[in-house]
């Protein structure tokens, strides 16, 4: 009798509770979400763990950069995308393929332009993948295609996939790299990276990137130099349309540009990032007139990480309008 009336007590000790203290279950709702806070803040050390790791690993900053051109931000698609790309550092300095600023020696004695904007130099892609025995972990997962025939293990069979197949390479482990059937996660095979065309492709699009941020250079040379010929010799008209002439404080900072960061809150550039300051101009950028202020600094680019940059903003009315990479002129996120 005594275990029959247990569980009705103990039910109606439960009912009298949730009747007598309604609060009882908002605090068990606060306790469930306080759980899940104290999940998810966990979880977050764990990637915040991982991505540590990774920063300590031996693959240098030139290595990462290398990968993620290839990549590019198309999810392991065919082409290179860089979305914001005006790698340029501070005047008299020339980034180095880790992405450290060392002395330009590029420049032409006398080229005011050359000295302030140096041509990148690169390691070979050789230096990068270490003679093609290891390859940054982020330029993966992405298509190849076989040069032999490929074997896979599948239950207790197996598929052999024929010379010029398009499979998926999904990691180098141990200088062998790891391959994976279109739609099959589960079986995987580790090949010579002689049996894809790999290497030719991270080849080829290594030299793409190259030859994308030395044409930044060059834009942004051709900038600087338009700037100084026409001296900001601007009509009154032209001026007023832009609005007053915002505040330069000692030292080139521009008031109106540090407000407008902590406000707008960028993704790619704050405040604390800049390294310098550039001289104020006026500008005409698509048809329209403003005041553009520069500023060089270390961009947090989500593919690229940190990079010496150059930046402008576009003000108007004392107001900045929107910020842009001065090479590529495309829109600081």
């Amino acid at each position: 009798m005594k275990f029959i009336l247990a569980p009705i007590f103990i039910a109606a000790a439960f009912f009298a509770g949730w009747y007598f203290y309604p609060d009882i279950r908002k605090d068990m709702q606060k306790t469930i979400a306080s759980r899940a806070e104290d999940k998810k803040s966990e979880e977050q050390k764990i990637r915040n763990k991982v991505l540590n790791e990774e920063r300590k690993t031996s693959y240098t900053k030139a290595d990462d950069l290398m990968a993620l051109a290839i990549k590019g931000s198309g999810g392991g698609q065919e082409g290179i995308t860089i979305p914001n790309p005006a790698l340029t550092p501070p005047k008299g300095t020339n980034p180095a393929p880790g992405g450290t600023p060392t002395v330009a020696v590029n420049a032409t004695p006398g080229d005011e332009m050359e000295a302030k904007y140096p041509m990148p130099s690169f390691k070979t892609v050789e230096e990068i993948t270490k003679d093609w025995t290891t390859i940054p972990s982020r330029a993966f997962p992405r298509p190849v295609t076989t040069k032999v025939p490929i074997t896979f293990e599948v239950g207790a069979g197996s598929v052999v996939l024929p010379e010029g197949s398009k499979v998926r390479a999904a990691a180098m482990i141990g200088g062998l790299l790891v391959l994976m059937r279109e739609g099959d996660d589960n079986n995987r095979v580790q090949v010579p990276l002689a049996n894809t065309d790999l290497k030719e492709f991270l080849t080829a699009k290594y030299e793409e990137w190259k030859n994308y941020r030395r044409d930044m250079v060059i834009k942004q040379r051709e900038r600087a130099r338009s700037l100084k010929e026409k001296a900001n010799g601007a009509t009154d008209t032209q001026l007023t349309s832009a609005g007053p002439k915002p505040e330069v404080r000692p030292g080139g900072v521009i008031p109106v540009m540090m407000e407008d960061l902590q406000i707008r809150k960028l993704v790619e550039l704050k405040a604390g990032a800049i390294t310098s300051w550039g001289d104020l101009n006026f500008e005409e950028v698509g048809g329209k007139h403003y005041w553009t202020g520069t500023v060089q600094c270390m961009v947090e680019n989500a593919l690229f990480g940190p990079q010496p940059t150059e930046v402008m903003a576009l003000i108007k009315d004392n107001k900045v309008v929107k910020w842009m990479y001065t090479g590529s002129r495309e829109d600081v996120q």
